[in-house]
């Protein structure tokens, strides 16, 4: 199976917002496709996000302690990721940054 991965320019912006390390980010895209290669749905549903009842985002959690938050589509074996985020920040304050943004 053949897994198209989409990065949103809401994830390209927070790339660039936080300062990381372009050698950084791409050891971990990496990891992170190699590890969804053979199934995209292998990470949970993000915590937080499935607390507020939206389930639609999985959480790719990388061994350098940053959370990807990525959505899969069946149709097309699309994965997008979303966001990155490292696991000391909060996902609240992120969602309301974006929120506020657009």
């Amino acid at each position: 199976m053949i897994i198209n991965f989409k990065y949103t320019e809401t994830f390209l912006s927070i790339i660039k917002d936080q300062g990381l390390d372009k050698k950084l980010v791409n050891t971990i895209l990496d990891r992170f496709e190699r590890h969804l290669n053979s199934f995209p749905e292998c990470c949970g549903v993000h915590v937080y996000l499935q607390e507020i009842g939206v389930t639609k985002y999985r959480g790719y959690i990388s061994p350098e302690n940053y959370t990807l938050l990525y959505s899969y589509e069946n149709k097309g074996n699309v994965v997008t990721v979303h966001a990155i985020l490292h696991q000391r920040q909060d996902i609240q304050k992120l969602l309301f940054n974006r929120i506020i943004e657009r």
